[in-house]
């Protein structure tokens, strides 16, 4: 049998505070729009991220708008992806993406959030802040095996750019 329940306006209040407490989940970016509901700066990041992949030998470029986990932070942000797989091969000696959009990003006056940052010899990683859009940066790569140097080490690599608005956290930059 059920009952009927009355709510005082207390409850109703209570109820219809935590409803809107929930954070919503309607972005739903639609394939092949690239920059569908994401803020011109953080789409202006990702463009400039597709630029620098573009001039570079050997790499095929994917971007796509949306959330993404910040592994340090344990946190998802919502903005743009740019992923791009290469060949060292091809780069002829020259500098892979994850390096070069280092340099045009903090040539453009971006700056580098330290604990994001991790090197080693599979791979990189770090954060470039500026007004207001943090991108998180990624470079995957095999790196031979250290217990046996006459073993090549792998040509392909990976890479990552991810922008988002910082958001109501405080990011701590370095200096220039």
């Amino acid at each position: 049998m059920l009952h009927a329940v009355t709510l005082t306006p207390l409850w109703r209040g209570l109820l219809l505070l935590a409803a809107c407490s929930v954070p919503p989940h309607s972005f739903t970016p639609r394939t092949g729009q690239p920059g569908q509901g994401v803020l011109p700066a953080v789409r202006d990041a990702c463009d400039l991220a597709v630029s620098v992949a573009r001039s570079t030998k050997g790499v095929t470029i994917e971007r796509r708008s949306g959330p993404f986990r910040d592994e340090r932070r344990a946190i998802t942000r919502r903005g743009c992806t740019v992923s791009v797989r290469g060949s060292f091969a091809a780069l002829r000696g020259g500098k892979d993406v994850v390096g070069l959009w280092r340099e045009t990003f903090m040539g453009r006056g971006w700056q580098e959030v330290l604990t994001y940052s991790a090197d080693g010899p599979d791979g990189t990683a770090f954060a470039l802040v500026s007004g207001g859009v943090i991108c998180l940066f990624r470079g995957q790569w095999d790196g031979g095996d250290d217990t046996r140097p006459e073993t090549p080490r792998a040509d392909g690599y990976r890479g990552s750019c991810r922008c988002a608005p910082i958001g109501n956290e405080r990011v701590r930059s370095t200096p220039r």
